[in-house]
């Protein structure tokens, strides 16, 4: 019984993911990592024939992971897709060859790596059709890499449909409640993105909710990192936008947290780790406390 409970226990701990991408890995500090529950390394790619194509990783990055895992305990997933990452996904799941030519090359690729899951990315399944191979894609992944204990994740946008066998697949998904048009990341878009996954069938404990390390033009014809945001304008924890650059502050973000837990979430995800500051202003820092509450 105190065995059950315990597990139970574990289960219930909410996910603070974090995307790291590879491009911004050269004067980064892992040790920033710690607060994270699982950090998802972006990204390889599958090719046209199912295959993965991983020329815009630095293998090197995986070695300073796996010190940074042993020192702070969390998963260490790899990221496929993308966007303009994405043109392997439909000829790959749409093909039963090729699908399993995917699966069998991302099961060693995590083995070989000591790998926690693999995080999908595909932007976008654009028919019925294609969300089932999705779904087929899904089911495949998490049949070969369950048996080890390793997950099967998906960043996917509000608008975009997922089949049962694709909700059913998955461990966790990854709700990337940003880049709307307008004011790209508010309160508002997130709790009807919420709403959105838990119609298309997702349970609310495999939802994590996405919130943005950086800001937006109310235009959309420029972004500014959060690091970039606070050395520039100084912005104040109550403020969300600063010039002409809607972003989420230090009250946003405890309020999207404070919801997060009110409504049974998986927990947080966020893109991306590099963009946050450190000290007072971190936003990581934020996320994890009120987590922790």
């Amino acid at each position: 019984m105190l065995a059950s409970l315990i597990v139970l226990a574990t289960v219930a701990k909410p996910v603070l993911v974090g995307y790291l991408p590879s491009w911004r890995t050269d004067k980064y500090d892992f040790s920033r990592l710690a607060p994270l529950t699982d950090v998802c390394y972006f990204a390889i790619q599958p090719t046209a024939q199912g295959s993965l194509d991983t020329k815009d990783i630095q293998i090197s990055d995986f070695a300073n992971l796996a010190k940074a895992k042993q020192m702070y305990g969390f998963r260490v997933l790899i990221c496929c897709g993308g966007w303009e990452r994405s043109e392997g996904f439909l000829p790959t799941a749409t093909d039963p060859v090729k699908r399993a030519r995917f699966v069998k090359e991302a099961a060693a690729f995590c083995n070989k790596y000591c790998l926690d899951g693999i995080d999908l990315d595909w932007e976008h399944p654009t028919t019925p059709a294609q969300g089932e191979a999705y779904g087929d894609l899904i089911q495949d992944l998490h049949k070969a890499l369950a048996p080890k204990h390793r997950i099967v994740t998906a960043a996917i946008a509000d608008w975009q449909s997922m089949s049962q066998k694709a909700v059913d697949g998955l461990d966790r998904v990854h709700l990337m409640s940003y880049d709307h048009e307008g004011k790209h990341s508010t309160m508002e878009s997130a709790k009807s993105d919420v709403d959105k996954l838990v119609t298309m069938g997702f349970p609310l404990s495999k939802i994590a909710l996405g919130v943005p390390f950086y800001g937006r033009t109310i235009e959309h014809d420029s972004e500014m990192g959060y690091d970039e945001i606070t050395a520039k304008f100084k912005p104040k924890p109550t403020d969300d936008q600063a010039g002409n650059y809607y972003f989420n502050g230090i009250t946003m973000m405890s309020a999207k947290v404070a919801f997060a837990k009110q409504k049974g979430l998986a927990g947080v995800m966020i893109w991306e780790v590099t963009q946050d500051v450190e000290g007072s202003g971190s936003l990581l820092r934020t996320l994890k406390n009120g987590l922790d509450k």
